[in-house]
């Protein structure tokens, strides 16, 4: 069963999108936004992250997170949960580790300003059962809602420059 607040971050589409209010509150209305991955980017990529015991953030991963914030670019992590749209796991064991892995983030110093996750996949149950949804990486539909949101300077770039800028984030982060 899902509680109030994780209800609230379910659009009627089925994607997660959470904007935290506070987030980088000295970040300006135009700045750049870096969107990461979740998985094999910000955190060990555990097959299926559900629990928050298998949590592991990289510690390169907030540095650069930092060194984001600094600069005064938003950070958003855009996170493809086919795990969710398989059935293997609900979205309140999301909801524990995506907030576990925010946590502690910020007390290494790194602020990320919004979240957002899709559960379609082509091997996904009843409406997540999606061959090529528009929200799922490599697509940029979680990037272009970002933009919209914050209605970012980004705007001026096209759907495939983003897409782009997105996979050259992800390569300097992967472990070598």
């Amino acid at each position: 069963m899902l509680d109030a607040e994780t209800k609230k971050c379910i659009g009627a589409d089925g994607v997660w999108r959470h904007f935290f209010v506070n987030a980088g509150a000295d970040t300006a209305s135009n700045a750049p936004i870096l969107f990461l991955d979740r998985d094999g980017v910000i955190v060990e990529d555990a097959h299926y992250l559900h629990r928050k015991e298998d949590i592991r953030v990289y510690p390169d991963s907030a540095s650069f997170i930092r060194q984001a914030n600094r600069r005064g670019w938003r950070v958003v992590v855009v996170t493809n949960q086919s795990g969710i749209g398989r059935g293997y796991y609900a979205w309140s064991d999301f909801e524990i580790v995506n907030r576990c892995v925010l946590e502690e983030l910020s007390a290494l110093g790194a602020c990320v300003h919004a979240v957002l996750a899709t559960p379609h996949h082509p091997d996904g149950l009843g409406a997540w059962k999606v061959d090529n949804h528009p929200m799922r990486k490599p697509n940029p539909g979680m990037l272009q809602d970002a933009i919209e949101h914050y209605g970012s300077r980004s705007e001026e770039h096209t759907s495939e420059l983003q897409s782009r800028q997105y996979l050259v984030c992800r390569l300097l982060l992967e472990k070598k």
